[in-house]
């Protein structure tokens, strides 16, 4: 399907176009089972390979071999394939190129009726700016899809700029600028693993099957030679025995974990968090900090500065955190709405509602200060509240 995409202010006052119209190509699964594979028409070789079919059975996912197979295609009819973005008087090469693969997970089935989910696997994102000179290139891989459809391992690439021989293909770059736009940093192919890890509470009289938990980022680098041969990397092979990044030290970027008001199997509906808490520091980012502090000096101002030092399971290393946006909830008779928070901008809040709790009428801040608060219902039915900033007069002396 074809798109001309006009702007509506790409012309001036004197109605000259100042913005070419832009042509957005896109192509859909139509249900068939060859469609994943076509290579119709398009501006490059796409590199994905076929839709991943499967059954979650004993709580993973296993490839589908039997009938069902025409089915969960079908499943994934009206899903984008792939989208081209070009100028529209000039499609030599796009501006843009966005690919997708797709799992379809079959979940129930009654004879010849299925009931399966789409999922998204693998999206490759080339970036040409309409020349093939420079193309910057990423791909985001997901590993693992919980059972409720929560993504719990998610592998973004970013693939190694091109060594390109002779002058700029940018006008408006000089060859200097050119020149000095490389470094040895970009021709690497470094790797973004995002983790996370979810409660899941499901009783006869409650529904809570994803309740965020914790999640954290690692990073990791690989030169040329080791990417074992690979210019585009896939959920297969990232999975294989022999992956590149089997073995690979990781950089830890972030950690966090929502606390609960009630832990465990006592989370009841709603699920109220109390608090987040952030990695802050570890054992390589404290290094500086040893040329002038002993081990036991730092331990006690990182102590008296509120930091925590935590070791976490899924980490497998000591970690000081810190407590961020802390919220106490009110009872049964208060309808457990929140009583008070605390965070480091704009520091202790206590609300004030108003008869039976329908709305929160104000708030006191650590300063004593009471703004006032508007609260209104929008078309959703959700709640909206707005801050009127109040003045305090100062008592004359």
């Amino acid at each position: 399907m074809d798109e001309t995409d006009i702007c509506s202010d790409s012309h001036n006052r004197n109605d000259i176009l100042l913005q070419r119209p832009g042509l957005l190509r896109r192509w859909y699964h139509t249900g068939a089972p060859d469609d994943a594979v076509k290579r119709d028409g398009y501006f490059s070789s796409p590199v994905t390979s076929d839709s991943l079919l499967t059954r979650w059975q004993e709580s993973k996912d296993q490839i589908v071999t039997d009938n069902s197979i025409p089915s969960l295609h079908y499943a994934l009819k009206g899903v984008l394939l792939r989208e081209e973005l070009f100028d529209s008087e000039n499609i030599a090469v796009p501006f843009s190129v966005q690919e997708y693969r797709y799992q379809a997970r079959l979940l129930q089935q009654h004879e010849d009726i299925i009931c399966a989910a789409p999922l998204l696997l693998e999206t490759l994102s080339i970036n040409y700016q309409q020349s093939e000179k420079d193309t910057a290139c990423q791909q985001h891989i997901v590993m693992d899809y919980a059972e409720y459809g929560e993504a719990l391992h998610e592998i973004t690439v970013f693939l190694p700029r091109q060594r390109t021989d002779g002058d700029s293909p940018y006008p408006a770059v000089t060859p200097l600028q050119w020149q000095n736009s490389f470094d040895d940093a970009q021709f690497l192919c470094w790797f973004t693993e995002t983790r996370r890890r979810s409660l899941s509470m499901i009783t006869p009289d409650r529904w809570l099957p994803v309740l965020p938990e914790c999640s954290w980022q690692e990073s990791v680098s690989l030169t040329g030679s080791e990417m074992n041969g690979h210019i585009l990397f896939s959920r297969e092979i990232l999975q294989a025995k022999d992956s590149p990044l089997a073995g690979k030290p990781r950089t830890l970027l972030a950690w966090q974990k929502a606390c609960y008001q009630q832990d465990g199997s006592e989370i009841n509906y709603p699920p109220r968090i109390t608090g987040n808490e952030q990695a802050v520091f570890n054992d390589i980012t404290l290094q500086p900090y040893h040329a002038h502090l002993s081990d036991d000096e730092l331990s006690l101002q990182l102590s008296a500065a509120g930091y925590q030092k935590r070791t976490p399971e899924e980490l497998g290393q000591s970690v000081w955190v810190s407590s961020e946006n802390t919220l106490t909830y009110l009872d049964a008779e208060g309808f457990y709405l929140p009583a008070e928070s605390k965070n480091a901008r704009s520091g202790v809040q206590v609300f004030h509602y108003n008869t039976y709790y329908r709305t929160a009428d104000g708030f006191t801040d650590e300063f004593g200060q009471k703004p006032g608060l508007l609260s209104l219902m929008n078309d959703s039915g959700s709640r909206c509240v707005f801050v009127t900033s109040t003045i305090t007069p100062v008592k004359s002396v």
